[in-house]
């Protein structure tokens, strides 16, 4: 429960940083895009090690966390 959510909202908030600092950026497969989308499929995946929608939500840190033990 909640891990479309939580990969969908970090690739949101990625692309909404993005845009903030250039409001014509459009995603590409660089590598900060695709590290973005790592990112976002560890917060989909810790959001399947808890129960609820709203409480197995991870935070941006503990995805963070994931990513650089993987």
């Amino acid at each position: 429960t909640g891990a479309g959510d939580s990969f969908m909202g970090t690739l949101l908030a990625y692309l909404a940083r993005q845009r903030r600092k250039n409001p014509r950026y459009l995603p590409v497969c660089d590598e900060a895009f695709v590290e973005c989308l790592r990112l976002a499929n560890c917060a989909g995946a810790l959001a399947t090690t808890k129960l609820g929608a709203i409480p197995s939500i991870p935070t941006r840190e503990q995805a963070e966390k994931l990513l650089q033990e993987q």
